[in-house]
């Protein structure tokens, strides 16, 4: 399964950029220490007066370095949790070996070979996907 299905569906989810989206941890850290996989998520997020929250923030700087605090569906997170997280382990793993020093929570995409997307990436992807439906009419 390639990662980009996920990504896809985050950005669709979020309305976020291919820069956001890379920026997706694994754990979050600092204003995005709440950010975890789906269910450990709810552990993180408060109630408010008793009710359950359908939504976490995402802080993320995008766009000529302008930071944006993005409202993300936990329904939308829990679908692109259970699409990819299944293939997380073995990647992190991979990560780890090739980046012994490098913290893998700062990471939530990672190709098979253990490496972090970039939004570099993620346009060769998008690209390669238009190549391949040859006359499909954008607009």
């Amino acid at each position: 399964m390639s990662v980009y299905p996920a990504m896809f569906m985050h950005a669709l989810s979020t309305g976020l950029r291919a820069d956001g989206v890379c920026q997706t941890p694994y754990i979050g850290y600092g204003e995005n220490n709440h950010i975890r996989t789906y269910p450990e998520i709810l552990n993180t997020i408060k109630s408010i007066d008793n009710n359950r929250v359908n939504i976490f923030n995402f802080r993320v700087i995008e766009k000529g370095s302008k930071p944006r605090i993005i409202k993300v569906n936990l329904s939308a997170w829990k679908s692109v949790c259970e699409l990819y997280y299944p293939y997380y382990a073995e990647r992190r793993a991979k990560y780890k070996k090739i980046n012994p020093n490098g913290n893998p929570d700062h990471y939530f995409f990672l190709t098979k070979k253990g490496i972090p997307v970039t939004p570099s990436m993620v346009s060769s992807a998008t690209n390669y996907a238009k190549g391949k439906l040859n006359n499909f009419k954008w607009s």
